[in-house]
């Protein structure tokens, strides 16, 4: 397996011993390409590794622990780069890429009742380079939150799109715009059989933090705020 990590990074974040034992805490990111079609995997983590002083003066690695901050498996996704020479509007997705955690304070709606909902996600480049994918996992109000979004360009409709899916049932096609630092998404979907519209705002307050607006009409009527809050990239 080795011979399969074509580039390997470790960040150091804290040393602390005490006479002949050390410990190192840090982080790490490496990429593997495994033989095949498969593209190459990129992980990302923390680890520690505790260290002692040998006879002859030199210091030697005796254990080690890491632990990937991807999500657990159950679901590979195949793992891509950006091609280069994909349009503007496509390399534009890279902003998502990386992990986040954020919060969000929700007020009471159709969707569910009012609270705070803090999550994590993740995003990477799928396979072919042309759509991000994001892994979600966290609390909402009305309790555990497990979400997927798959996001795109549509060159021929000239618009930015989403595929939404979570735990409570929500799923379908968003269609969106993005204008300077600015991302807006809209989706059209059902409640008791009645005909709803969210719309989701984002906006890049730096590369690492973002504000978050979600909102929801009713019958085509006036939008109502559904929740605030804000993500900070992480890694």
């Amino acid at each position: 397996m080795e011979d399969w990590i074509t580039s390997l990074k470790l960040e150091i974040q804290d040393i602390e011993g005490r006479g002949d034992l050390a410990y190192v805490r840090g982080a790490y990111e490496l990429t593997l390409a495994p033989p095949g079609p498969a593209a190459p995997v990129v992980d990302k983590g923390k680890y520690i590794e505790i260290w002692k002083k040998q006879t002859d003066g030199r210091w030697k690695s005796i254990r080690d622990i890491f632990n990937s901050d991807l999500p657990p498996t159950g679901m590979t996704i195949p793992a891509g780069v950006p091609k280069p020479d994909a349009s503007p509007e496509v390399k534009r997705l890279a902003s998502l890429i990386g992990s986040w955690r954020g919060e969000e304070d929700f007020k009471a709606s159709p969707m569910g009742p009012a609270g705070k909902g803090t999550f994590t996600m993740n995003c990477q480049w799928f396979s072919g380079g042309f759509q991000v994918v994001c892994r979600s996992d966290g609390t909402a109000p009305a309790g555990p939150m497990q979400g997927l979004a798959v996001y795109g360009y549509d060159a021929e409709a000239k618009m930015y799109t989403a595929y939404g899916a979570d735990n409570s049932g929500f799923g379908g096609l968003g269609k969106g715009s993005i204008r300077d630092k600015t991302w807006i998404y809209s989706f059209d979907f059902k409640v008791g059989g009645k005909p709803m519209k969210a719309r989701s705002t984002i906006v890049e307050v730096s590369p690492t933090e973002v504000t978050l607006k979600d909102e929801f009409s009713a019958g085509g009527g006036a939008w109502t705020l559904l929740g605030e809050g804000k993500a900070t990239k992480v890694r």
